[in-house]
């Protein structure tokens, strides 16, 4: 879906208030970041995921790096 780099999204678009979990299924870096977006939250590496996001707090946007 986001191949390229520096493209956001904003997850509420996607009816997604509160991320549990995560996978990146793509070749570069997606980054979690709140509101304003410039706090990052969490950072995804390619091919990385976490079956355990419940530390994850305030993310409203999706980056690609």
């Amino acid at each position: 879906m986001m191949q390229r780099h520096h493209h956001c999204r904003n997850l509420s678009d996607f009816g997604i208030s509160n991320v549990v979990s995560c996978s990146n299924n793509q070749s570069v870096y997606a980054v979690l970041f709140d509101a304003s977006q410039d706090g990052l939250v969490w950072s995804i590496c390619p091919g990385g995921s976490s079956s355990n996001a419940t530390s994850l707090t305030d993310e409203h946007f999706v980056c690609t790096r």
